[in-house]
């Protein structure tokens, strides 16, 4: 495991070996969108099975582009209604 490293903004430790490999993959982006709700919360939003999102947080597979805009839209707006 990679030594951690401290964050300079907030003076954090962080573990390289513990972040997403790409901070683009949609796993990624549908964990963040999440923010602090749980996965059965995120998963009655967006109407579908925890199982699915389940699998997509972890990288096995992952829906149409479509799916992925609308399910991502519909988190920022859970989490941010006054957007």
């Amino acid at each position: 495991m990679k030594q951690p490293i401290t964050c300079p903004h907030c003076q954090e430790l962080i573990y390289p070996d513990l972040l997403p490999k790409d901070p683009s993959s949609f796993a990624s982006r549908i964990k963040a969108a999440r923010g602090g709700m749980s996965q059965t919360q995120a998963a009655e939003i967006i109407g579908k099975k925890v199982q699915s999102l389940r699998n997509w947080e972890q990288g096995r597979n992952e829906p149409d582009p479509e799916t992925q805009s609308l399910c991502l839209s519909l988190l920022n707006a859970e989490l941010n209604p006054e957007y």
